[in-house]
């Protein structure tokens, strides 16, 4: 029987990529193929590799893990196909990393590493799981907007080279989504500190503030809206988990566009993607205006979303990215 591991080795804010591991993990299983997880961070290195001589692995999986300096793993030995959900010019070795194996969430990003070389660099799109999808909606919704997720990002880098333009670019597209929308009830999950930032450049917003939520409680929140709001404005050909998400817990969604996103979730259905802030208001308006079409716009999406956006579904690619190398 296949045996497939995932491995941790790293922190994400509202532990996204713990549930990510989590929901492939089932995925494998369900597909019969074995799978435990493994965190690098309480391993020593000769625990783990006394795990990789005695279980000997037929690949490993694991989101933004990286093993640059081979260090842990003999890639010639155990395939790494390391899930890269932020861009790349984040993690600069990776352009160097032939061995290694990456899949990236939008195609910009895999053109970007395969036009240095990389021949190992893959299109893989977020997803949920099937869980998400079980049952029907919620038709009492309270919050008529939502917007969950980092409010505003802090650059890491200083030097304002393409990973700081990238997080700048996102936590503008926020302020200027929450500067049209300024005079509605948005709920809005951030910290203190974001909702103090918020406040000094609105001063008169009717916002409604709720404390930040892990992802996996996040679909409680949007189980409960009408629109998520999905700001992914460097996700230009690719797809975020949140818009999925929201769809299959029964909410519309107004997100940035991308044209990999309106292959499957045409404009103006249960996604509409605004091109510009001055439409964004108008479009807001009409999804709230028509509860009806909403909900039937929304059950025809979340049957896109089970076809086609399911932990179940992205396996399939990942075994055909790594079938050549087990």
């Amino acid at each position: 029987m296949m045996r497939i591991d995932l491995i941790r080795n790293v922190c994400s804010r509202f532990d996204v990529l713990s549930v990510f591991t989590e929901e492939l993990g089932s995925a494998l299983r369900a597909a019969g193929i074995q799978s435990t997880t493994l965190d690098l961070r309480f391993l020593t290195l000769e625990e783990f590799q006394n795990y990789c001589r005695e279980i000997a692995p037929d690949a490993f999986i694991g989101f933004n893990v990286f093993d640059f300096k081979n260090e842990y793993i003999d890639k010639e030995k155990y395939p790494l196909l390391s899930i890269v959900v932020d861009a790349p010019f984040h993690y600069p070795e990776i352009f160097e990393a032939e061995e290694q194996i990456f899949a990236f969430v939008d195609k910009r990003y895999q053109k970007l590493v395969g036009e240095q070389g990389h021949s190992k660099a893959f299109f893989l799109p977020h997803a949920v799981s099937k869980e998400s999808l079980k049952g029907s909606p919620k038709k009492n919704r309270p919050y008529d907007i939502v917007m969950a997720g980092s409010l505003f990002e802090e650059p890491v880098s200083k030097d304002k080279d393409e990973a700081f333009w990238e997080v700048a670019a996102r936590s503008q597209d926020k302020r200027s989504m929450l500067s049209i929308l300024s005079s509605y009830p948005v709920h809005i999950f951030a910290t203190e500190e974001e909702k103090k930032i918020c406040h000094s450049w609105l001063p008169h917003n009717a916002f409604i503030f709720h404390e930040p939520v892990p992802y996996r409680y996040l679909s409680e929140v949007f189980s409960k809206a009408k629109i998520v709001l999905n700001s992914m404005p460097t996700l230009q050909e690719g797809l975020h988990e949140r818009l999925l998400l929201a769809l299959s817990k029964g909410a519309s969604v107004v997100s940035s566009p991308s044209s990999y996103a309106e292959q499957f979730f045409k404009e103006d259905s249960a996604v509409s993607y605004y091109r510009s802030y001055d439409e964004l208001e108008e479009k807001v308006q009409k999804i709230l205006s028509n509860e009806k079409k909403r909900r039937e716009d929304v059950e025809e999406a979340r049957k896109v979303v089970l076809h086609n956006h399911t932990w179940e579904r992205r396996l399939e690619r990942i075994l055909d990215i790594l079938w050549p190398c087990l």
